[in-house]
């Protein structure tokens, strides 16, 4: 887990200051909030230094389960290096919606078998990432794919940890901001080689989200400006 300070000092004292009613964050401060996170999330480019995006259409069923305030689903395709990769970027209201698109649950769910020694701990632009192999048999062909995750958190920080996630979303305090995560899939024709740049190339289109997460204090200052 990455912490910018953990909970800033700054936070603590706008909630002593009374900016939470009646034990939680005003709900107008949170829609604002969650506005400026979907229009980061939509504004995400399709071009980006070298890279070409294409959308990725999500199952229904999978949308109705995150409930998301925003989504995005991409193929980026870099032709300079011959790399491909698949970004997600999802960000949700409720914490607790976030454990349905955790890769230990999500991918066993849709057929495909947990490597479980392979996992392993990569730093990727300063961020912690947590990586995960599946595979899956598919006419007596065995597939395999790589997912990287991280967790941004409403607390100043991001995880590879469902457990804080969810210890953050049993806290009243942070429950009306949500969470966010960010997947970086590689299929088997990538090179391990390749990961780490092809990381560091993604996690930069998706850093602006991860920052807005991680930090609701402009939100708060905004609240008590305008008297919420």
């Amino acid at each position: 887990m990455i912490s910018r300070l953990a909970i800033p000092v700054s936070f603590v004292l706008l909630i002593a200051a009374g900016l939470l009613r009646g034990g939680h964050a005003d709900p107008a401060i949170a829609d604002d909030y969650h506005a400026a996170i979907l229009d980061i999330v939509e504004r995400m480019p399709l071009e980006f230094d070298g890279w070409r995006g294409s959308e990725v259409a999500l199952p229904p069923a999978a949308i109705n389960l995150l409930r998301p305030n925003a989504i995005l689903a991409r193929d980026y395709s870099n032709m300079d290096r011959g790399v491909h990769a698949k970004l997600l970027v999802v960000q949700c209201r409720i914490i607790r919606d976030m454990a349905g698109h955790f890769p230990p649950v999500c991918y066993p769910a849709h057929g495909w078998a947990l490597e479980p020694d392979e996992q392993g701990m990569v730093t990727v632009n300063g961020e912690l990432m947590k990586s995960y192999v599946f595979t899956r048999n598919v006419w007596d062909k065995k597939h395999t794919i790589t997912v990287y995750n991280l967790f941004a958190l409403p607390t100043d920080e991001t995880s590879v940890s469902m457990d804080r996630v969810r210890e953050i979303g049993s806290d009243y305090q942070f429950l009306p901001f949500g969470a966010a995560q960010v997947q970086v899939v590689f299929d088997e024709s990538v090179p391990i080689e390749e990961h780490q740049w092809v990381l560091e190339q993604m996690l930069k289109i998706a850093q602006p989200m991860i920052d807005a997460v991680t930090d609701p204090l402009p939100f708060l200052e905004r609240g008590v400006e305008n008297g919420k």
